[in-house]
């Protein structure tokens, strides 16, 4: 039901990325999936407080209402009663913390299309290096992620 793989592009990072992706099983078979899974979650950019959150009732808030989730649903179905459950148990069992607005911004005021080009040389500069292998390319990357910090 979930597989996962490890992303050739650390994107700046040290580590490289893994991609986790949800597959469709037998009870699924012959189902398209052509766009992509509606996000049901509240767009209100809330910030739990993990530290604070009752795990034992949201645990077994979630493990009930997983039970009750019918099995011939649709993926994207499935998926949406899922996240919605989770969304349910988290504002009841977690509470939230109080965030300034402002912080939570599309893009920083300081982004620009310098910003974007930077990004996109330093991807195109580690997809060289990863080809050739070479020192050279390795340092040009380097320089670049530096300059992008």
């Amino acid at each position: 039901f979930l597989s996962w793989i490890v992303l050739d592009d650390p994107h700046g990072s040290d580590h490289f990325p893994i991609l986790v992706s949800v597959t469709a099983g037998n009870r699924f078979r012959g189902t398209q999936l052509t766009d992509p899974f509606p996000n049901p979650i509240d767009e209100s950019r809330c910030i739990f407080n993990l530290n604070k959150a009752d795990w034992p009732s949201y645990s077994r808030l979630i493990q009930c209402s997983i039970s009750s989730i019918p099995s011939n649903l649709l993926l994207s179905d499935s998926f949406s009663t899922l996240s919605k459950i989770a969304d349910s148990a988290a504002k009841q069992y977690i509470p939230v913390k109080k965030s300034n607005p402002k912080i939570f911004s599309s893009s920083p005021p300081w982004w620009n299309s310098s910003c974007t080009d930077t990004i996109k040389t330093g991807s195109q500069l580690f997809k060289t290096f990863r080809r050739s292998g070479s020192m050279i390319d390795f340092l040009n990357y380097q320089n670049c992620a530096v300059t992008t910090r």
